[in-house]
């Protein structure tokens, strides 16, 4: 018919109007043949790739924007070998009381969550390739809960989306990214990146990612 159908998959969406429309280069790639297949229902299996190296001896906020198979840090970061705190270090949850993270490994923090970023630094430059992935038709609005006072937070979906749209009542309006030092940031979320948010109340808050590329 006449509807859209949006999809999230890789670091592209493709957009489908109207049956005039002509089918954006690359949707029958070798690459994406499963995926094409598969427009309708549920793609197994994607395997994810982080798009850029690690920076060498520089923290950085990263985020993954699938549902992982295998959501465990060891697994995500198995291209970085064992925990070492030599060669990588990774801290996430911000006590909001303490204003101090937890760092992996520990009995409270061994995984990843789709919605919340994390600071990796490591020596040297490496490819991050998270694993396998389910791949899902989007359909609505992604909840992310946060805590009173400042938490970090990730893009759920692997394309830019905007902040503007999004719903996050009491929620600070202003982003703060991460490049070296904090920059504000108020219109879009980018994938595999994250961004610090504050929660005006003193009661947790749940934010509502609009699923909606940005050009």
């Amino acid at each position: 018919g006449k509807g859209k159908i949006l999809l999230s998959g890789d670091a592209d969406a493709w957009r489908i109007d109207s049956p005039a429309d002509s089918i954006p280069p690359r949707i029958a790639a070798k690459d994406n043949l499963a995926f094409v297949l598969n427009v309708l229902s549920i793609t197994e299996n994607y395997q994810v790739k982080m798009p850029e190296k690690t920076p060498d001896e520089k923290y950085r906020l990263v985020s993954i924007p699938y549902d992982l198979q295998n959501a465990e840090i060891k697994s995500v970061l198995k291209s970085l070998g064992d925990p070492n705190p030599f060669v990588w270090r990774l801290f996430g949850h911000l006590d909001p009381v303490t204003l101090k993270y937890a760092e992996y490994p520990s009995a409270e923090f061994n995984a990843f969550r789709r919605g919340e970023a994390y600071w990796l630094i490591t020596r040297g430059q490496f490819d991050l390739t998270p694993g396998s992935a389910t791949v899902a038709p989007v359909q609505k609005f992604f909840p992310i809960r946060i805590p009173s006072g400042y938490s970090i937070i990730g893009n759920p979906f692997p394309y830019p989306v905007s902040w503007k749209r999004s719903v996050h009542d009491s929620v600070q309006n202003a982003l703060w990214a991460y490049n070296g030092t904090f920059v504000r940031e108020s219109l879009v979320l980018a994938p595999f990146t994250g961004y610090f948010v504050k929660n005006l109340s003193k009661d947790s808050a749940t934010i509502l990612i609009n699923p909606a590329e940005v050009k």
